[in-house]
């Protein structure tokens, strides 16, 4: 049996949740969503698997190769783990090139910017740029580190 694409998922969870009577179901059904998160391990929650410009503080942490990628996360805020469940939902399973050409689309057809704070929608589009920063790394064979992160200096006597 074949897996849905990340676009089958997108659409069905978007139809899901427009088909709901009202936003306290839609708000109640993303927050269930972080219940669904594979659980990333405290000792695993650092500033390399941290996902900046989200409202609270956010974790993801990716495995496997670039053929297929599984993704573990942990968020502090309800609502923001629950964003965090539908990006690990769409996009754990896939193959890196296909995480990397699928636009994140169930942010605006599902209606969220006009429903949720800015910095909130901000956190979920960096939620899914922090999941590709993981695949486009799997591609290029490098493992992941730390947004805006510097390579450590070499101390001279080491160098060369």
């Amino acid at each position: 049996m074949s897996r849905d694409s990340i676009e089958q998922r997108q659409a069905r969870i978007v139809r899901q949740v427009l088909g709901m009577d009202n936003w306290a179901d839609r708000y109640q059904f993303i927050m269930e969503q972080g219940e669904r998160v594979p659980r990333l391990p405290v000792c695993w929650r650092t500033s390399a698997n941290r996902v900046p410009d989200c409202a609270s503080r956010v974790w993801v942490r990716g495995s496997g190769d670039a053929g297929r990628l599984g993704f573990l996360g942990a968020s502090d805020c309800p609502m923001d783990a629950g964003l965090l469940g539908l990006v690990v939902h769409l996009f754990s399973g896939e193959a890196a090139n296909d995480i990397i050409a699928t636009p994140p689309r169930f942010i605006e057809e599902m209606g969220l910017p006009g429903r949720m704070s800015a910095q909130r929608i901000r956190g979920a589009y960096a939620m899914v740029h922090h999941v590709r920063h993981i695949a486009i790394r799997h591609l290029l064979g490098q493992r992941p580190v730390a947004f805006g992160s510097r390579p450590a200096r070499v101390p001279s006597r080491l160098a060369g």
